[in-house]
This record gives C-alpha cells, structure tokens and sequence, in this order.
C-alpha cells in the first residue's frame, strides 16, 4: 500500500493537475480496508445461503447498466450514483464467485464434469452476454477465467480439464490466425453492429503495421517506459516521461513503470 501511493506520489509530483491523487489513493485503501474488515465479520454461510439472491443483484445491476449506464473508453458499463461511478461488472466478479462457490459447496468435494456442469449454465451465459452488450470485452473474459478458475479449485475431473485445456488452445490459435487472415472483414463485421472498440483490442497485438497510432498509443508509451526507466527506473522524484509530456497527458501504469 505504501509503496503503490509512494509510486503514484512519485509520478504526479509537480503536476498540479494530479496532486490530489496521493490522498484519493489514500482514501479509497482506507474505505477497501473497512469493507475488507466488515465482510469477514459476516458468517460465510449467511452468504452461501444467500448466494442466488446476491447473484440476482448483480445480473440486475447489469441489466440496468445496459439502458442507464454511462459510456466510457468506448463500454457503457458505469452507473452515476451521488457522483460517484459505480460499474457493475467489477462488483459482478464477486457475485460471480460466491455463486460458483455455492455450487461447488454442494457437490461435496464430488469430481466435477462439464457435462453436468448444465444445470445453472443459462445464468452464466446471460451474465456473460450482458456485459459483452455493454461493449465491455475485458470483463466478459475475465468471468471465463474465474468460471475456468474455480472448476478446476472444484476437483473438477482431469481428462474433462485437459481435453478443455486442448480446446481451448486450438480455439485461441485459429481464433487469432482467422482474425489476421480476415482482418478487414472481422473489422467491418464488428463496426456494423457497433462493436469497433474490439477490433481496437486486438490490432495492436495482432496486426500492428494496419494499427493506426491512436489505437498503438498504449503499446507506444508502454515501450517508450521501458526504454526510458529501465529495469530499476529512474529512481523516487526522478521521473522524466510524465512530466515531459503535455499538461493533458493521461496517468497509465507505464508511468510509474518509468518513473519510479
């Protein structure tokens, strides 16, 4: 904790537009901490008894965030709630989670088989395509690693694990090798159902000489960070890539990778 504020400290100084970044750092650990403290005072079993309840919040949230949330970098994926910015599909993870749990709870340490695996696989499904409705392709992988996650924790049989594991490789590399061969069309697919966002995901990885620079912007600085800090970085106070750059320049990780 102290070293992540030192780091943001370290990176924002002399910046007045960044100077209340530190405290709000600050801030949001000391609310993390309460929240921390206060949910391991609730019985987990409360919670597990609960788990469809908690489950139906979240899938609630994602549904009102698809027609009153607020767009930004491209996702309508936050709702304004007393000026603050709440997006569901982080607090979802949590719903996630818990419910996952829940039914791993009542296998009772049985192996788990995909094949019957069926009974709650709607529910997963529509939290999955809510999100990717939002535009939101980050969060909607990262359920896929968390379902992925826990059914393994669940015992789930090795021969079901492996041949998934097999699929899913072929399924990464034909999925990515189709994606460079039919770039220009995948591309115009995904701008026709206002998707383009995606694309902008995938080409800086993929197929970076059709990349404009706007959409390398993130893979640029990231570069340029290395290159500048090093594998030590220029040293506390010392940085040069933040404060070189335009009073409007945005704060990523590359910077404190740079600077500090």
């Amino acid at each position: 904790m102290g070293i992540s504020i030192l780091s943001i400290y370290s990176t924002t100084f002399g910046r007045p537009r960044w100077e209340s970044y530190p405290q709000k750092a600050g801030i949001f650990y000391i609310i993390g901490f309460i929240v921390f403290f206060g949910m391991s005072m609730i019985n987990y079993k409360v919670i597990i008894k609960n788990y469809l309840y908690i489950y139906g919040v979240g899938l609630l949230l994602l549904v009102i965030v698809n027609f009153f949330g607020v767009t930004y970098y491209g996702a309508q994926g936050w709702l304004s709630i007393f000026g603050l910015s709440l997006q569901p599909a982080e607090l979802f993870k949590l719903c996630l989670i818990v419910f996952l749990s829940a039914l791993l709870l009542r296998k009772k340490n049985r192996p788990l088989f995909f094949a019957g695996c069926h009974s709650d696989r709607t529910v997963r499904f529509a939290s999955l395509l809510l999100v990717l409705l939002q535009n939101d392709l980050g969060n909607a992988l990262s359920y896929v690693v968390i379902l992925v996650g826990l059914l393994w924790i669940g015992n789930v049989k090795f021969s079901h694990a492996l041949i998934g594991f097999v699929i899913a490789v072929a399924a990464f590399i034909g999925g990515t090798q189709a994606y460079i061969h039919y770039h220009d069309e995948v591309a115009k697919f995904l701008k026709d159902i206002g998707r383009a966002h995606w694309a902008e995901r995938f080409d800086p990885w993929l197929v970076p000489e059709q990349t404009s620079r706007d959409v390398l912007w993130q893979t640029y600085n990231a570069k340029l960070a290395i290159g500048s800090g090093g594998i030590s970085g220029k040293g506390y106070l010392e940085g040069t890539t933040i404060q070189s750059q335009s009073s409007t320049a945005r704060i990523r990780g590359f910077h404190l990778c740079a600077d500090w």
